[in-house]
């Protein structure tokens, strides 16, 4: 609005109501676990040197509830970047915040610094319209592919909350996926049998929350036809949310209040410019 003073007030109140929503999420995921809804099935194919462990789901989860507040979460956070960048475009001077003011996320420095083949301005031209050069230097610092390895841009705290965000906002709500909730190794695993065997290898699994989903595949080598492995211990589940590439990946729940810090750490960066009002 015009003459509004800027202020960091509007994306702090959008991370507080941000975090409502994850604790909602995780207040009901805590609730469907208890008592456990589901349980890991296993067996073991000697023949092919193959052991496999799936879900039985004993009770269904409300998958469809987890996603709204998911991508209320989403929604909040990425509307706090947003709403920093139109308070950027106010402390330099405009008199309105644009329409097409947003905080760009970019995971190539082409993408954010360069026309693309239709003229189109790079990302940081095209949301940072108004934003003087001093703060859109700050944002730059924050961008993912300034992580280098492909793999830490593809899963850098903003990349993720890029992905999952758009995916709400433009296709669907994000399903319930369960995956092992951490690597394990050959000391994990025994085999039943009269003698030495090997893990060959470990394949983690993620699927949808339900009857037969397969989570985990193990090969091993041994000389007996009758061996039979299993697991040392349980087997660690995680509900996860995301459907990312040809297999899908999942985001571990626990994982997803890291995109929440990591947003807030961005706004409050800015608070020695942007002080709140009260």
């Amino acid at each position: 609005m015009a003459g509004t003073k800027p202020s960091i007030d509007g994306p702090l109140k959008k991370i507080r109501r941000a975090r409502t929503h994850l604790k909602c999420l995780y207040d009901q995921i805590n609730t469907y676990h208890d008592p456990n809804p589901y349980e890991v099935v296993n067996k073991t194919y000697p023949e092919e040197r193959k052991y496999e462990a799936w879900l039985k789901v004993h009770r269904e989860p409300d998958r469809l509830s987890w996603g709204v507040l998911l991508g209320d979460y989403l929604h909040n956070l990425r509307s706090a970047l947003d709403q920093l960048v139109g308070q950027l475009v106010l402390l330099s001077g405009a008199k309105k915040i644009g329409r097409g003011s947003q905080f760009p996320i970019a995971t190539t420095g082409r993408e954010y610094w360069c026309p693309s083949k239709d003229g189109k301005p790079g990302a940081r031209d095209r949301f940072l319209g108004g934003v003087a050069e001093q703060y859109r230097t700050r944002i730059d610092a924050f961008q993912p592919y300034r992580a280098g390895d492909a793999f830490a841009v593809k899963w850098d705290s903003l990349s993720v909350l890029s992905w999952l965000s758009n995916v709400d906002k433009h296709q669907s709500i994000h399903p319930a996926w369960a995956l092992i909730a951490k690597d394990l190794g050959p000391e994990s695993f025994d085999i039943v049998g009269g003698d030495e065997f090997a893990i060959v290898g470990i394949v983690y699994e993620e699927g949808p929350l339900e009857d037969g989903t397969k989570v985990l595949t193990v090969t091993f080598s041994t000389q007996d036809p009758n061996a039979k492995m299993h697991v040392k211990g349980d087997l660690p589940l995680d509900i996860a949310f995301g459907e990312r590439g040809s297999k899908g990946e999942g985001i571990a729940s626990p994982i997803l209040q890291i995109l929440g810090l990591r947003v807030e750490e961005i706004v409050t960066s800015f608070g020695d410019i942007l002080p709140p009002t009260k």
